[in-house]
């Protein structure tokens, strides 16, 4: 499956005790696989107390939401449009209610290098990180490994820029011209490599700056 980053939720302000209690116990469920199989109903309120202390990235982007938002119920129109399907559009639309679309939200946090999809396994706004496996030449293996840890947000924060720099140093050494989006993607293209490290240093501060932990997911 490989490295996918996601900005975890962070605490309501003034919620920061109840947060840190709350995700302390949900992990705890979480890892407990009996009792995960065992008690769904028990999860659920766990999880729906967190929530209720936390803020997601969604909300943070302010996301536009199918049935609310005027920008996601045009993209469910054309996304019908693109199905074949008898289904009436208005059984269709009931059934996607309340999605929230991340992916309408363009900004460093949404990022061009994502394995994120509309209800996917993640979002738009995660940011594949292992795309920064090609770039281990230049970070170092301490670097990469790093990639796959959880961090505050704080930390996000110098990690991003330490990325960032790394991709802006190659571009002003070896005198490189980032791809534009139509440009077909090379692994071993060093224009690819610099591009990946500065978009990757942008997500990072981005989510930190906004006060958002890193989640590694692999």
């Amino acid at each position: 499956m490989g490295l996918d980053w996601n900005p975890a939720n962070k605490a309501v302000p003034g919620r920061e005790a109840d947060y840190e209690a709350l995700k302390a116990a949900l992990d705890a469920e979480l890892a407990d696989e009996s009792q995960h199989d065992a008690d769904d109903e028990q999860e659920s309120e766990a999880s729906r107390r967190f929530f209720e202390a936390s803020i997601s990235a969604f909300d943070t982007l302010m996301a536009p939401t199918v049935g609310v938002d005027e920008p996601a119920n045009q993209w469910a129109r054309e996304e019908f449009e693109q199905l074949e399907t008898d289904e009436p559009f208005e059984k269709w639309f009931e059934s996607i209610r309340g999605l929230r679309l991340a992916h309408l939200s363009p900004c460093p946090g949404v990022p061009r290098y994502s394995n994120g999809s509309v209800g996917g396994y993640v979002e738009p706004f995660s940011f594949r990180g292992q795309f920064l496996t090609f770039c281990e030449p230049i970070i170092g293996m301490e670097v990469l490994e790093r990639c796959y840890q959880n961090m505050p947000a704080e930390e996000l924060i110098s990690f991003g820029r330490h990325l960032k720099e790394k991709g802006e140093a190659l571009v002003r050494e070896s005198g490189l011209i980032l791809p534009k989006e139509s440009d077909e993607f090379d692994e071993e293209d060093p224009r690819w490599h610099a591009d990946i490290l500065i978009a990757a240093g942008d997500w990072c501060i981005f989510w930190g700056e906004r006060g958002h932990p890193l989640e590694a997911y692999w």
